[in-house]
């Protein structure tokens, strides 16, 4: 062993200082010794004999990574805060009013998606990519969307972020100081940009649970501004959830 930390010594002389080149050649002795004497072998007495002698057994087998790749399918429920952010225009006798407008809402949500993982060889790197439904029953509202994911593997657990689209078709009537406006009624398609972080454990090779949240900054939206009364509004929705995911 004198021999080869003579060699690093003259190799590193002259880049560190003393003391500090006396706990690298330290460090790397330790570890030299650590990985001689570690090593796992299987030697034929520890395998009761050669093959084919009385009280042989095999080797004991190779442990297998645990793997994140292939398709999943997850039921989710959760809650989601919306906040709306506008104004009201209303035109009287040839005068336009302009009037703030904000409401915020919050509602239960159910969850279904359809995914795919795949995890590189040798790496913690997982990709992914979802499509889900979703419903709030209080609010009647059905959405949809596509993710994609990227995080890393640590064992059993998951961390990762995502980002995506979602839509929902929109129907909604704004209140203005407690008074319904029909006249102002947004209806159609809309479109949002979802983005957020999870993580999941693996609690068998099938089974996982997980945790997730994330925000959909949806596009602005506006009612007929032809009618005496028209709203235009920017709508945030803050999504949490807990999942149950059954991997195939």
């Amino acid at each position: 062993m004198t021999n080869i930390e003579n060699r690093i010594e003259q190799a590193l002389s002259g880049v560190f200082s003393e003391l500090a080149l006396r706990v690298i050649i330290a460090a790397l002795s330790l570890a030299l010794v650590s990985l001689l004497l570690g090593a796992p072998r299987a030697h034929a007495a520890d395998l009761g004999g050669f093959p084919g002698q009385s009280g042989y057994r095999d080797a004991a087998p190779e442990v297998v990574p645990f793997n994140w790749t292939g398709l999943t399918v997850s039921v989710g429920f959760g809650a989601d805060m919306t906040a709306q952010d506008g104004a009201v225009t209303v035109t009287s006798a040839g005068s336009v009013y302009h009037f703030p407008y904000a409401v915020n809402g919050d509602s239960g949500f159910g969850d279904l998606a359809l995914g795919y993982n795949y995890q590189f060889p040798r790496s913690p790197l997982v990709i992914g990519v979802a499509a889900d439904v979703s419903y709030a029953p209080a609010a009647h509202r059905v959405g949809y969307g596509v993710t994609g994911s990227m995080g890393v593997a640590l064992g059993h657990a998951r961390l990762y972020g995502e980002l995506g689209t979602a839509w929902r078709t929109l129907d909604s009537t704004p209140t203005f100081i407690g008074v319904s406006i029909p006249e102002a009624k947004a209806s159609g398609d809309q479109m949002g940009l979802v983005y957020g972080a999870g993580v999941e454990f693996a609690l068998t090779n099938h089974w996982r649970v997980g945790v997730e949240a994330k925000r959909i900054d949806w596009a602005s939206f506006s009612s007929d501004p032809a009618n005496w009364a028209h709203v235009s509004v920017d709508a945030v929705e803050d999504r949490a959830q807990i999942m149950l995911i059954y991997a195939f």
